[in-house]
């Protein structure tokens, strides 16, 4: 199964982001298929270039965009519809590992100082 993802590069505290086409199963930073895009977070106007033709053929032939790049498309125009949540609430997370819940005290017992 292809993806549309973010494929970090750039030097420590700048980063730069690439917009590939890999496989699901592959490593964020292995192997990709091609370039479709690219996005500096540093830059004032935050620029973000795509080559939209590639990006409707991939989806054509059934490539998924991660949350992060679908919610990119949507701002840029490129995908219609709404956004998704990309990420998780750390409380979420808790719940769903299955960590224990705090045990409530006893109403009887006392605290010795």
């Amino acid at each position: 199964m292809l993806t549309i993802r973010l494929k970090r590069t750039g030097r420590i505290n700048q980063p730069f982001f690439r917009v590939v086409v890999a496989e699901k199963s592959r490593s964020v930073a292995g192997k990709y298929i091609e370039t479709v895009g690219s996005f500096n977070p540093r830059n004032k106007q935050k620029s973000l270039i795509l080559h939209t033709e590639r990006i409707a053929y991939w989806v054509a032939q059934g490539a998924k965009t991660s949350p992060t790049v679908h919610n990119m498309f949507v701002d840029a125009g490129v995908v219609k519809g709404g956004k998704i949540k990309a990420t998780r609430a750390h409380k979420e997370a808790k719940e769903e590992s299955g960590a224990s819940k705090p045990v409530a005290k006893k109403e009887g017992a006392t605290q010795k100082a």
